[in-house]
């Protein structure tokens, strides 16, 4: 279950964890039917994969089971309060703006998200873009303190500000990002040349397991980032806490829970946000889903001539037994 890894890193280890074992499955089994159950972002790509995969045929069918359309909600258009919805949803408005209801910006090093653009032959826009020829925001980035005022407003200079607010702490922070970062980088190879039987191995192999397995804040106390701010800079001007008042306001917003509730490789997901690289979708981010079943479905109608089976149906309980699931 995905807090969001938590929003964008837990994105991509749902459908890691879906598709090692559903390959497992296939080399064990031979020929079987398989369920995808949810269209969003991990069931479109595992559809995806497997249409990619099945180059032979072996499984018998592919049924994708989503509730409702996932992707693109129209302005004014009927919509079903009780169902949750996709983390990546884009809603067009009446004017014809977008804005996006799940996740508003993608990160570089996510390559399975830009290898799916790639291959759709999606277009890249600046982050938060709504479609529309907008004027420049009048003030940027803000963090409130909740009385009334500003600690720091950032403007075209808000990596300058950063820097002299936070100091030491966004440097220590920052190198250790980078550092996991080009481990991460491995992970298109390692996927490539092996095959995993549970997430676990992945971040095992990779590095980075110690990063899953233990808290943000652990990871904070590490690397010695505190709460307060240190008695030596409050003789300084324009000081304050990056733990207290930029990370855990982060993971709050992400994921409505604390440092101490999310773990150190989703800690550091979100704040890659502050270190640029950033972009979105021209059009809106909800065509990842739709670009994935699309492809999908041409794959396995070439390869198989069979369509991926999309069934408008909710899941609340799956029963297994010795023949499946």
């Amino acid at each position: 279950t995905c807090s969001v890894l938590t929003r964008r890193r837990c994105e991509k280890s749902a459908m890691m964890l879906k598709l090692v074992v559903l390959l497992s499955l296939i080399n064990v089994i031979g020929s079987t039917k398989i369920a995808v159950i949810g269209g969003g972002v991990s069931g479109s790509f595992v559809a995806k994969y497997l249409a990619d995969y099945d180059t032979s045929c072996k499984i018998a069918s592919i049924r994708l089971f989503e509730p409702a359309p996932v992707g693109l909600i129209r302005e004014n258009e009927p919509w079903r309060y009780d169902f949750q919805g996709s983390r990546v949803a884009s809603l067009q408005m009446d004017n014809g703006r977008f804005a996006e209801l799940g996740a508003s910006i993608l990160y570089k090093s996510f390559f399975l998200v830009s290898e799916m653009i790639r291959q759709a032959n999606l277009t890249i826009a600046r982050p938060f873009s709504t479609g529309k020829t907008e004027e420049a925001l009048r003030e940027g980035l803000g963090i409130y303190q909740g009385n009334g005022t500003f600690a720091i407003i950032a403007k075209s200079y808000r990596k300058y500000q950063m820097i002299l607010r936070y100091n030491f702490d966004l440097l220590k922070i920052t190198k250790f990002h980078l550092q996991v970062e080009r481990k991460w980088q491995h992970l298109p190879r390692m996927l490539e040349e092996s095959t995993f039987h549970s997430p676990q191995k992945i971040w095992e192999q990779v590095g980075l397991s110690k990063l899953v397995n233990y808290s943000y804040a652990s990871l904070l106390d590490v690397l010695g980032l505190q709460d307060e701010v240190q008695w030596w800079r409050r003789i300084l001007p324009f000081q304050g806490s990056l733990r207290s008042e930029f990370l855990e306001a982060v993971t709050i917003v992400n994921y409505n829970q604390n440092n101490n509730q999310v773990n150190a490789i989703t800690g550091l997901g979100s704040f890659a946000a502050a270190l640029g690289n950033l972009f979105s979708i021209q059009g809106g981010n909800y065509q990842i889903i739709t670009s994935a079943l699309q492809l999908a479905n041409t794959t396995r109608q070439a390869t198989c001539q069979q369509p991926i089976d999309l069934v408008e149906q909710r899941v609340t309980t799956v029963v297994g037994d010795d023949d499946g699931l």
